[in-house]
């Protein structure tokens, strides 16, 4: 098996070779076709990240097995936490994600969010939080996991929260 940070993994399987990826990476593999896009774009409007798995081809292309669509549900005082960061000067709250960019502006939306940018690689979330820095000077950054370190490290303040689905909702 190979991983790849931000992009998905490959691995033999009873010697086929098989991929999970995200939507960027799908579609810089060449297995996107346009009913695909469709259904992909449709699925993100609602706030849903994708993972398409699909095997590996002999040439340059795979083919598509199926598509999972993964969802988190934004919590109840999501809304409030974002008015409230407003209300005490926090000029800005954005949201940097590896998540494709329909999700994120769907996430934002419903939160309440200033500003959404999805397909973010960890290395472009350094830029991004370089660039924040630069405009705001002081900038805070919650991340959730090993991918989010260096920017975080970057931030005037970086946050790790741990993923707690398992004991948070069990």
């Amino acid at each position: 098996m190979q991983a790849t940070s931000g992009k998905g993994a490959e691995a033999d399987v009873e010697g086929k070779r098989y991929f999970a990826s995200n939507h960027r990476y799908a579609h810089d593999m060449g297995v996107c076709t346009p009913a695909l896009e469709t259904a992909l774009a449709e699925i993100e409007s609602l706030g849903l990240s994708v993972v398409v798995v699909g095997q590996v081809g002999d040439s340059t292309t795979g083919v598509v097995l199926g598509i999972i669509a993964i969802g988190d549900t934004i919590r109840a005082d999501a809304v409030a936490t974002i008015q409230a960061l407003h209300s005490v000067g926090i000029k800005k709250v954005v949201i940097i994600s590896g998540d494709n960019q329909r999700t994120v502006n769907a996430i934002a939306k419903q939160a309440g969010i200033d500003e959404a940018f999805g397909d973010q690689l960890p290395e472009d979330k350094v830029e991004r939080i370089r660039s924040l820095v630069a405009e705001y000077k002081h900038v805070g950054m919650v991340g959730d996991g090993v991918n989010d370190a260096p920017a975080m490290a970057i931030a005037s303040i970086g946050t790790a929260m741990e993923r707690c689905w398992y004991r948070c909702r069990h």
